[in-house]
């Protein structure tokens, strides 16, 4: 069973990709001082805030798409996939390597996002925080 403390828990906002089954819905900073603050883009401190940035996102995608105003079978098809979002919410902890380590499925072992896959996703090099001067 995993053992962890849950005041490091937080909720990631991730997405489903093409290439990746699950990434960072927003791309890391790799100008941060630590993995906490390179992950600020996509990381709640509950399910409420996160659900209300994927609420924001798809709302943002409809008012940005303009269907095709001859073509009724296109447009519902565009409406149905903007409901869709491949955005989804995870709970899980931020270890010192700069993995993710979920906490939403225990009966899963070894549910990590690795930080290659988490700056990967977004063709980021992956910084040294320890060359960072501390403030």
């Amino acid at each position: 069973m995993l053992q962890f403390d849950k005041s490091r828990e937080r909720v990631f906002l991730l997405m489903s990709s093409v290439m990746l089954r699950e990434q960072p819905a927003y791309c890391p900073d790799s100008n941060a001082a630590s993995f906490e603050d390179a992950y600020a883009s996509f990381t709640y401190a509950t399910e409420e805030a996160a659900q209300a940035e994927i609420k924001d996102i798809i709302e943002t995608r409809r008012a940005e798409y303009e269907p095709d105003e001859n073509d009724e079978a296109a447009e519902d098809d565009a409406a149905e996939d903007l409901d869709d979002s491949e955005e989804f919410t995870r709970r899980g902890i931020i270890l010192d390597d700069g993995s993710i380590q979920f906490t939403d499925h225990p009966e899963i072992e070894d549910d990590i996002m690795s930080v290659e896959t988490i700056f990967g996703a977004y063709g980021v090099e992956i910084p040294d925080f320890s060359a960072k001067p501390s403030i």
